[in-house]
């Protein structure tokens, strides 16, 4: 059966809280049935992007530069934004972009001081990779210079931040790439925080600081990538106070001609789209990399310059359209196949995704149900996952009834049955290749698993109660090898937040063949016995329980281990419950 297209369902809120996870705390109650399940506030969110320090008046009076950053920006949004560029570096192909560097508005932008340039270009088509390239440019031009200081910005739709942290990331790399920058902050740091006690680095401080540093410097480049995928809000905060900086700013987006003219009227403006050369080092550099292709052109020069011709004449000026498309050929297995499917160019990015789910469907056995579980679960988990974490997700999903360990495929495994769909970015995270594809796949109900969270419900539900029965029917384990046994679950801290927020979402999904019950049936076992593992009255046997009396212990065991070990600042397993 054919996937059909509806319109947008619920995914769950946003991640915004910043403490440690807690594993079934921090609750609010909500009812299915004649059960009430309590569920995590909040959505899990991982502990090394999101640990907030609120201790900065208990620490020794000094002055040295982490102490400072870690003050600037307690979230590690600096740690995630260098990670992007990392990423996207290496995932450019070599020598593109020259075009771009060489051109007249960016040695501008570079030579002139107080330069607004504002590059636009559809979706796809390459910003990213050219703010990549810039920065790699204006730090080995003008790296060594202390008159001068770098930030970069990548603003991403599906990893939403505030102006404060932004900002606050931009000021970090400031004050990294320049003793200058450094020496300010370091001396507004001793007199607000040291002398002053003003612990709290907010909004306005880190304005006040920005605006400090950038006034000490020669010249200071400011690269802000994705605006158009920021809230309104965000743009006006981040285009109002950037822009009366006077700095040399490079912003990307899609075509947003009335924020432009609204705050920078004299801005430099360059509509871009995917360049020819671009394309043709890129489809080549492809080629190398597919043994498959290799293979059916044997190096023929002649195919591959009319492949790469034929794919810049039907990207449509946009990077991401090329990408899917060398894809595609990669299914191909003769040059008469790969030149027919060029010779019908899809029409657009949904017909590209159409077809990616067409190549989907069509795979052998399981393929194609571990492939749909995975664009599932990373559209509708509440945070980005990664790949360990994915594969036990996709095998948690495989069963309603049970989680079994040998049911785990391998990520890359799982990942190469997606079609270029999804794709490992930073901080080893899984995502979609694109945000367009996200919103693709947004529209998208598969007749197999027409419930999506209804799918992750159970399957986190059949995940802690797998790990409970081992901890329960081991009774070797002591309480250190429990606590190693859990660290070693990696998909365990998101079960145990969030499983609950999916199983209220699911109460909003409509019934299939009259599924609910079962459902229903699943969560209300569930709930019952973890009311029961956490009540002091040791009451077992009421006919409501289906978990075993030994899951219920284990319940309890696990619950006093993992705080037993957070009292005594052991992080290396997880997280409270």
């Amino acid at each position: 059966m054919a996937e059909r297209r509806v319109s947008r369902t619920p995914s769950g809120k946003q991640a915004s809280h910043t403490g440690a996870p807690q594993f079934f705390s921090n609750s609010q109650g909500f009812s299915t049935g004649d059960i009430t399940i309590n569920t995590p506030q909040g959505d899990y969110v991982d502990n090394s992007q999101h640990t907030t320090h609120n201790h900065y008046s208990n620490r020794p009076d000094n002055c040295d530069k982490g102490t400072i950053l870690d003050w600037i920006d307690p979230t590690q949004v600096t740690s995630i934004q260098a990670s992007v560029l990392r990423n996207t570096i290496t995932e450019r192909t070599l020598n593109t972009g020259k075009w771009f560097i060489e051109s007249k508005p960016f040695r501008r932008f570079c030579q002139q001081k107080s330069v607004t340039l504002w590059v636009t270009a559809l979706p796809g088509g390459g910003k990213t990779f050219l703010t990549s390239g810039a920065a790699e440019y204006i730090e080995k031009e003008f790296g060594t210079r202390e008159d001068l200081a770098l930030g970069i910005i990548f603003i991403q739709y599906d990893n939403p931040r505030s102006a404060r942290d932004l900002l606050g990331a931009l000021l970090c790399q400031m004050v990294k790439s320049s003793k200058r920058a450094e020496n300010y902050a370091r001396e507004f740091y001793r007199k607000r925080v040291i002398e002053n006690r003003e612990v709290e680095c907010t909004k306005e401080i880190i304005n006040e600081l920005l605006r400090g540093a950038v006034s000490l410097l020669d010249r200071v480049f400011l690269l802000v990538d994705g605006l158009d995928e920021a809230e309104d809000p965000l743009k006006s905060a981040l285009l109002e106070l950037l822009v009366s900086f006077r700095v040399n700013l490079l912003l990307t987006s899609r075509p947003l001609q009335d924020v432009q003219l609204f705050y920078v009227p004299d801005s430099i403006t360059l509509s871009v789209e995917a360049h020819k050369e671009d394309i043709t080092l890129f489809v080549t550099e492809r080629i190398k990399s597919s043994a498959k292709l290799t293979t059916i052109l044997q190096g023929n020069r002649d195919l591959i310059a009319r492949i790469s011709a034929r794919i810049y004449e039907t990207c449509q000026g946009m990077f991401i359209f090329a990408q899917l498309q060398m894809d595609a050929l990669c299914y191909l297995r003769t040059r008469n196949a790969i030149f027919e499917s060029l010779s019908k160019p899809p029409s657009g990015l949904n017909e590209l995704y159409r077809q990616a789910l067409d190549r989907i469907n069509s795979q052998p056995g399981d393929d194609a149900a571990i492939a749909k579980r995975v664009l599932i679960w990373v559209r509708h988990s509440f945070k980005p996952l990664y790949p360990s974490e994915l594969q036990d997700a996709v095998a948690a999903s495989q069963n309603p009834t049970a989680f079994d360990p040998g049911d785990v495929v391998p990520f890359s495994v799982a990942a190469s049955m997606c079609c270029g769909l999804v794709t490992v970015k930073e901080r080893n995270r899984v995502r979609f290749t694109h945000y367009t594809a996200q919103e693709y796949i947004d529209s998208v109900v598969f007749p197999e698993y027409p419930r999506p969270h209804s799918l992750l419900a159970i399957a986190c539900i059949n995940y802690i109660r797998f790990h409970l029965d081992v901890i329960a029917s081991n009774s070797s384990l002591d309480d250190g090898g429990v606590w190693e046994y859990l660290s070693l679950q990696k998909l365990f801290a998101y079960t145990c937040k969030q499983w609950g927020e999916h199983a209220r979402l699911a109460r909003c999904e409509d019934s299939v063949d009259g599924d609910q019950g079962r459902i229903d049936s699943t969560i209300s076992g569930f709930v019952s016995y973890l009311s029961k593992g956490s009540s002091s009255s040791g009451v077992f046997g009421s006919a409501e329980i289906t978990g075993s009396v030994g899951e219920l212990l284990a319940y309890g065991r696990v619950r006093q281990i993992i705080r037993e070990h957070e009292s005594k600042g052991d992080t290396r397993g997880p997280p409270g419950l």
